[in-house]
């Protein structure tokens, strides 16, 4: 299912984890939005608000990925998914470095 999206460009997919994390690996075509530099991150959002994009961070307690949404929301983003996948269960495949 992430393959579809991402190969597709059907979803923007927003790693919300710190960018060291990010940089560490992630899911292919993601871009980083960290919680705590939203302002400062929030360049890498899709120009369209009625784009769907995927705010994702580290798991099942990580609350990073809600509160990247909740940003956009007040941004007027309408179309928007919080994943609370951790990233390391998405498979090697799935991860590739960036920078």
């Amino acid at each position: 299912m992430l393959k579809n999206f991402s190969t597709k460009k059907a979803a923007t997919f927003i790693d919300a984890r710190p960018e060291r994390k990010f940089k560490g690996g992630t899911i292919a075509g993601s871009v980083v939005v960290p919680d705590t530099k939203f302002e400062q991150f929030k360049g890498n959002l899709p120009a369209d608000k009625m784009a769907v994009a995927v705010p994702f961070c580290g798991g099942f307690k990580c609350e990073k990925s809600h509160i990247v949404a909740e940003h956009m929301l007040k941004m007027g983003y309408k179309k928007k998914f919080s994943f609370l996948l951790p990233v390391h269960l998405l498979g090697k495949k799935s991860r590739l470095p960036n920078g």
